[in-house]
This record gives structure tokens, sequence and C-alpha cells, in this order.
């Protein structure tokens, strides 16, 4: 490590941040409330997105504003927790939380940390090293992070928003103009198979973002459901802990999978899909539900190497149960037994499954309700799609016909829910030069508008106090 070329990086990034005026005062309308400064925003999560979303907000001189994040300082988001990859698995050179600016981008940091050769070198960063750049990025752009604070629940009053807060451990009321909810795949709960959470309990089973105890799975029997990254991520994981087999189950025919995205890899279709009409999103996002991202090659040969991992594809399963603690799973392929089960089966896109918003989904609406989708030959698909919350062009909740909701354009939802929406703008490293701009730039928009009046109001003092006492000089146009 350098310290020397780190402490230049940093001398430049202090440089570029005057130059960008991060530290001119806020132009938002302060407010209060019962005695209280009200936030102009509050992100949920201090993850890749919301240190984005912080650093965008601080770009534009939105000064109050804070983020939280239940985890310990470092830990935010899954790099550390339930992503069981060693390497990142996009470019290394892909815009990230820096939004464009060179010295706080992780090529920067690397290069200074390591050396530029290593960088020439790197295939995919290691997740260490990212959890270490967004550490170091978090501390010298000063996005505001306040670690151990978690939203329990979001209510109207007046025309701001309440927040019950829980702040390690003790229970706040916060105020704020907008609320974004940058809280990545996991924001609704992950989906379970009824079958297995009817029949198997839950020590005998996990979804793969739990934390998982693999030292337990030693000498054990380990059945993964699931096709995608993490599911041979988390095999991998078990294998490498000592586990006596691990079975892998795949509905598709084949792990590898048809290049379906590739058409929608582009600028155009990343920053534009949000201005699509219903009717071509609905359609495109149909035809990406046939098809699931596969695993990265390595992520397979990661398990492959092991003689104790088995791999079924074509295979469902038809019944669980647990019997003496022993798991039986009667499959297409014939029955199988297990000790432990891992679900790699995805995360819920269903707002009503958001506990914090309990009180306000009853007026949320979802693509449901304001969309008739076509005749489908896989009714499943369509309902799962229109569970999506339906968001405005900021990626604001709407509010379903006939209720009036006004405040749910105050609250963001910046995560997987806001797929068929917003397109993949809000989905990790490759939207994050899109997506981040055009919510803060729908932020910054709305703050401006509301407080239109205020602002004219002090030109007008300006004006009064500028001729005050002095005859008017007349038009200077």
């Amino acid at each position: 490590m350098s310290e020397a070329a780190l402490k230049a990086l940093e001398a430049q990034v202090q440089a570029e941040i005057a130059y960008l005026d991060l530290t001119a005062a806020s132009w938002v309308r302060p407010r209060s409330v019962n005695g209280q400064d009200v936030h102009d925003v509050v992100v949920v999560g201090a993850g890749l997105s919301g240190l984005g979303i912080g650093y965008g907000l601080l770009r534009e001189q939105v000064r109050n504003i804070v983020l939280i994040d239940r985890a310990a300082p470092g830990h935010e988001g899954p790099w550390l927790s339930y992503a069981r990859m060693p390497t990142l698995r996009t470019a290394k050179q892909l815009i990230g939380p820096d939004l464009g600016t060179p010295s706080v981008s992780f090529p920067a940091w690397y290069a200074a940390r390591h050396g530029q050769a290593a960088w020439d070198a790197l295939a995919l960063s290691s997740t260490v090293d990212f959890v270490d750049y967004l550490r170091w990025f978090r501390r010298v752009t000063g996005v505001p992070v306040r670690n151990g604070v978690s939203l329990l629940d979001v209510q109207p009053h007046q025309d701001v928003l309440a927040l019950a807060i829980d702040n390690n451990g003790q229970r706040e009321t916060w105020y704020t103009r907008k609320l974004v909810l940058a809280t990545g795949l996991d924001s609704s709960g992950p989906l379970l198979p009824a079958m297995v959470t009817n029949h198997i309990p839950p020590a005998l089973r996990a979804h793969s973002s739990d934390a998982i105890d693999f030292t337990a799975l030693r000498g054990k029997r380990v059945a993964v459901l699931g096709a995608g990254a993490s599911a041979f991520d988390n095999a991998a994981v078990a294998l490498e802990h000592g586990a006596a087999e691990v079975h892998l189950f795949a509905r598709r025919e084949s792990i590898e999978q048809p290049a379906i995205r590739t058409p929608l890899e582009n600028a155009g279709l990343y920053r534009h899909y949000p201005d699509l009409d219903d009717d071509q999103r609905w359609r495109i996002m149909r035809r990406l539900a046939r098809h699931s991202t596969p695993p990265p090659p390595y992520s397979v040969e990661r398990c492959t190497r092991h003689a104790a991992f088995r791999l079924s594809t074509g295979c469902r399963w038809e019944a669980v149960r647990e019997l003496d603690g022993v798991i039986h799973i009667d499959s297409t392929l014939g029955p199988v037994q297990a000790d432990f089960l891992i679900l790699a089966t995805g995360f819920s896109i269903d707002v009503t499954r958001r506990l914090e918003l309990a009180g306000l989904v009853h007026d949320i609406a979802r693509w449901e309700d304001v969309y008739d989708a076509p005749p489908d030959d896989r009714p499943d698909l369509v309902a799962a799609l229109a569970q999506s919350p339906y968001l405005g062009a900021s990626f604001e909740y709407t509010a379903k016909p006939g209720h009036d909701a006004p405040w749910l354009h105050d609250i963001h939802d910046f995560g997987i829910a806001g797929l068929l929406s917003m397109g993949r703008i809000s989905q990790g490293i490759p939207g994050m030069k899109f997506g981040p701009a055009r919510l803060v730039q729908g932020l910054t928009r709305s703050l401006f508008l509301a407080d239109a009046d205020w602002h004219e109001a002090n030109l007008i003092a300006a004006d009064t106090a500028a001729l005050a006492g002095a005859p008017d000089p007349g038009s200077v146009i």
C-alpha cells in the first residue's frame, strides 16, 4: 500500500470537492416541526446506492440530509454478509458511487492503494477491496451516515413525513421532507416456497440471504434450491466448510442461458427506459421474466471442483417433509434426503410486505391497480410482476386510483421493486451511472418547486433592501 499515493489522491479529492462547491450552504428552505429541525432528505441504506445518492445530493448543495443503516460502520450492504462471492461480478471500471468524479472513483483508489500495475492486472475486484473502497469513499466525501439506526414506521405529519426511528435501541421521532428507501434486494424480504416453510422447521433451512452458520454444516448433506449466482455461491461456501454433499436443484433445463439482456445493456435504454409507455415497459420485463441471470463461470467452477457437489437440472420439488431430523424431498427426478436446505429463491417485490410502510400500503399503487395486463400463458409470472409498485418518474410512490395520498410522492423506492417501472438503473453497479442522477434531480426539482414562493420572497426582500432610500435606477435590461 502506498501511503504517499493515497494521501496525494485525498488531497486531489479535497481540491475537486472545493471546485465542485460541495461545501456551499444548502439552498433548501429550513423547516422545523414541534421545535425539531426537519431533514430535507433521509436515505434508508448506506450501501452502494445510498452513498451514491447521498453524494449526488451533496453535489447539488442539498446538505441537510442523513443516511441511516442498521449495520455497523463498514458493514453496510451485502458485501460482508450474504454476498458470498470472493469477487464482484461486474467490470472493474464501471462508475460507482462517485457518479463520475474521477478522484473518488474505485479505479483511482485502487491504483493509489495497490499501484497502477496492480490495477492494470486486475480482472475483478475482490469484495473485501470494494468494501474498503466504500469505507474510504464515505470518509473523504463526507456523506453523513448514522449507523445502528433503523426505520420502523412512516406517517404523514402536516406537510412532512414523521419517521419512527430505532436509534441504537432508543425509539425516536424524526421529520423529513423526502424519504428514500435504498435498501437493495431484501427490501420486502425473501421469497420462500410455502411447501418448505410449512413443513420444514426453521432450524433445518435458510434463505441464501440469511446469516448461515456454515461451520455447522460440516459433514452434513445440503440441498440448495435455485440456479442463480447466489445458489452456486452458497453451495460453494458449504462445500468449502466441509459439507459431506451439496446437491443443487434447478428447474431450468440448462444453467447456461441466452444473452437475453445484451440488447438492453446500452446507455439509451438504461437512461430512458422509465420514459417508455406502460405497454412497452410491461412487454420488455415480461420477456425478461422468461429467463434468469445465469451464474458467472467462476461461481460454477467454484462448486464443480469439489467431488461432493451434485447438480440436477430440469428438476422440480413436488413435496418436502421432515422426519426425525431428516429432510425428505420428492423431486421429479426421484426422492432425495438432506440434513439442511438453502433456498436461493430470490426476493419479494411486493411493497405490502414492507413493515415500515404498513400504515401506508393501502394507498400505494401497484401495477395491477393501474395496468390491465394482456392475456398470457404464464399467469404466475403476470401475477408476480403485477405486484410491483407503480412508481413515478423519480422513483416516487403513486396513489391508487381514487385514493388521496399526496405524501406518497415524498417517498422514493430505489431498489429491486422498481424494476418494472424504472428498469435496471437501481440494480447495483451497472445502474449507478443513471439511477442516482435521475433520483437526485427529481428530489431537487421537487424541493425547489415546493419552496419557489420562499425563494421569490427572499429576492423581493433583497430587492427592497437594495432600493431603500435610493431612487429607482430604472431597468437594466
